[in-house]
């Protein structure tokens, strides 16, 4: 789940927050996510989904996610949305 920031300190590698409610369109950042890895076990070995992702948004932007079949788009929304932990090194 997104968590609420409570200082300026930097974020932990794949941790996801979320601006405090109220933060004016284009001012300090609505969504953060800082060097994210998402990998899954199959029968032929671990596959990564996302290597070391960043992503900062500003709060009240509007953002498309936009590539090829099978390029993590949706594991980077279950990601933001919480569904999914990022995995651990």
């Amino acid at each position: 789940m997104p968590t609420i920031p409570t200082s300026g300190s930097p974020q932990p590698a794949g941790e996801v927050t979320a601006a405090q409610p109220g933060t004016p369109p284009g001012g300090a950042p609505g969504i953060v996510l800082h060097d994210a890895t998402k990998g899954f076990p199959t029968s032929a070995g671990p596959v990564t989904a996302l290597a070391r992702i960043g992503l900062v948004v500003a709060a009240g932007s509007f953002v498309a996610l936009v590539g090829p079949s099978v390029c993590g788009k949706s594991t980077l929304l279950r990601l933001l949305s919480g569904l999914e932990p990022p995995s651990r090194d």
